[in-house]
Formats: structure tokens, C-alpha cells, sequence
């Protein structure tokens, strides 16, 4: 499926060739509503462990596993596991492995030990989400919604506003949309993207963003982390909230983009999340073809 084999755990893995490859099935799917999908890995066992939160990633996987007729098993570790009990991720996530699933989906922290385990496991594994710094599913999906809308990448202008240094989100979208030929630029605080300070686009006023971008994409403020760079709730509105008057500023063929969840009024308002310019609930049905798409090549792939 990627580079280095049917796991995806780094969105650096994703040559061009396999990210337009899934797309075409994505389609397929999108286009058919998974009507008459060859059976090609009948009684294939996939699991979702999630070690942290999560509604959209989740039940986005859970739908997709079952649009291609599997029946996935979903724990939630921190409502219905040992590690209750005192048991560690890593070894709740052994135990796991041990039982041989056919495919496992993990999301799971900053945690360098259980990412070093997962890169040697011969079972097949989806990153879900980890740390601040991988979630390759979100950019597909992301990126589909973006050529499904303008039919290529090359130098499209794809704008990512706020919290960027602590969302993986904003990680994986920056590698993966550059590559694909689009361009990525930033509206923040310097404190909020100091690790993309070099990033060629970046923006003093966000109406200045705004009237360059293609796509607008704000992002959700990591809240735990407001009181450690000066911020609230209110004052990061003030900058980075994408508001109703900014929808005066669009141009018809300016769409939003949200990879959710999002606080309203905080990083976007529920007029623009409904508004014509948006593809955000696009976005979430996206989601599960290409999650669909990804599943089915890795099980292809491992009952070939």
C-alpha cells in the first residue's frame, strides 16, 4: 500500500501513485454507495484501539469497515480495559497483537515507545491519530475533499489558521498537500507555528490570508495549552476566529475546510460551517470512501 508496505503510520509513507490510487476508489465508492463490492477478504478480523478520544476518527473507521461488510472490534481503552487496572498502553497493546487481528486502527499519544513497537509489527496497522504529529487518514480525506473540488493540486493555495505547532492535523497536511503540488501557507502567532517559522507563505492580517487561499482551514486551539502561551479562549478568537463578516470577503470559488471538532465561536462560526463556501460535513462523508478505500487495499494487499 505505501512505501515501506500495507501499514500507514507516517503520511510520508504515501507515494503520489498510491494517494491517487485510493482516490479512484474513493470515488468508486463515493459514485456506487458500496453497491456490489467483491468480497476479497471474507472473514478478515479488523480492530480499533483508541487510547485517546475521539467521535469523527472512530466512527468514521467503524462505518467504513462495515460498508466493506466487516464486523470491526472496537475498544476504548481508558471505559472498558485493563489499563484500569494498571496495565500499560504498551502492554494492553501486546496483548492486543498477541490475538492476531487481521488489521488494527490505533490512536494513540505522544508516545515513541508504541510507535517503535507498531513499525515492527508484521499485522498490518492505520495510524488514527498520534501525537502532535501524524493523522495520515485526516490529510487523505482532507486532500480528496480538495480535488474532488478543483480537479488537481498543483499550485492550489491551501491556508491553515491558529494552532498549527500542536496540531497533527496541520502536520500531516502540510507534508502531504506540498507534495502533491499545493501550496501551504500559515496565518498564526509565532509561538503557535514556531516550527514552520521558515514556511514560505505566512501572513501578518488574516484578511490578507484570506484574499490569497483557495482553501481555508482553521483549526481547532489545543485549550490545555492556552495558559502556557498567553491565550484564552476569547483573545484567540479575537485573532484566528473565522466569523460570519470574513464570508463578505470570499470569492464563490473559496471553499472551508475544518477537520473537526471545532469550538464555536473560537476557531469558526456555526454561519460559516453551514455556509455555501463550506465542505465541512463533505469532509466527515469523505472520510469513510477513503478510509474504505485505504482499508480495502491493505486487506487486498494481505490476502493476496
Amino acid at each position: 500500500m505505501s512505501k515501506s508496505g500495507p501499514s500507514l503510520l507516517f503520511t510520508h509513507q504515501l507515494s503520489n501513485e498510491v494517494i491517487f490510487s485510493l482516490f479512484e476508489k474513493a470515488k468508486l465508492y463515493k459514485e456506487t454507495q458500496f453497491h456490489n463490492i467483491p468480497d476479497s477478504y471474507s472473514g478478515a478480523v479488523p480492530l480499533l484501539l483508541f487510547f485517546e478520544p475521539s467521535t469523527r476518527t472512530k466512527v468514521s473507521f467503524q462505518m467504513a469497515m462495515s460498508r466493506l461488510g466487516l464486523k470491526p472490534i472496537m475498544i476504548d481503552v481508558n471505559e472498558q480495559s485493563s489499563v484500569v487496572k494498571g496495565e500499560t498502553y504498551l502492554d494492553t497493546l501486546k496483548n492486543i497483537m498477541a490475538m492476531k487481528p487481521d488489521l488494527l486502527v490505533v490512536r494513540y499519544g505522544e508516545d515513541k515507545e508504541i510507535t517503535n513497537y507498531l513499525e515492527a509489527q508484521e499485522t498490518p496497522v492505520i495510524n488514527g491519530g498520534g501525537g502532535v504529529s501524524e493523522h495520515p487518514t485526516q490529510a487523505l480525506l482532507d486532500a480528496f475533499t480538495i480535488y474532488e473540488e478543483y480537479g488537481q493540486f498543483q499550485n492550489r493555495k491551501i491556508l491553515l489558521i491558529g494552532d498549527i505547532v500542536h496540531s497533527r492535523v496541520a502536520s500531516s497536511n502540510i507534508h502531504l498537500l506540498t507534495s502533491l503540488g499545493a501550496q501551504v501557507g500559515l496565518f498564526s502567532d509565532e509561538d503557535l507555528c514556531k516550527d514552520y517559522s521558515s514556511q514560505k507563505y505566512m501572513f501578518e492580517t488574516l484578511a490578507q490570508a484570506l484574499a490569497w487561499a483557495d482553501v481555508i482551514m482553521p483549526l481547532r486551539p489545543q485549550k490545555e495549552r492556552f495558559k502556557q502561551y498567553g491565550y484564552s479562549a476569547s483573545s484567540y478568537a479575537e485573532k484566528f476566529c473565522l466569523r460570519q463578516e470574513h464570508l463578505k470577503m470570499l470569492r464563490s470559488d473559496q471553499i472551508v475546510m475544518h477537520p473537526g471538532p471545532w469550538n464555536e465561536s473560537v476557531d469558526i462560526e456555526e454561519a460559516v460551517v453551514n455556509s455555501e463556501n463550506s465542505r465541512i460535513f463533505q469532509q466527515v462523508e469523505n472520510g469513510v470512501y477513503v478510509r474504505a478505500a485505504l482499508i480495502d487495499s491493505i486487506l487486498s494487499e494481505k490476502h493476496k
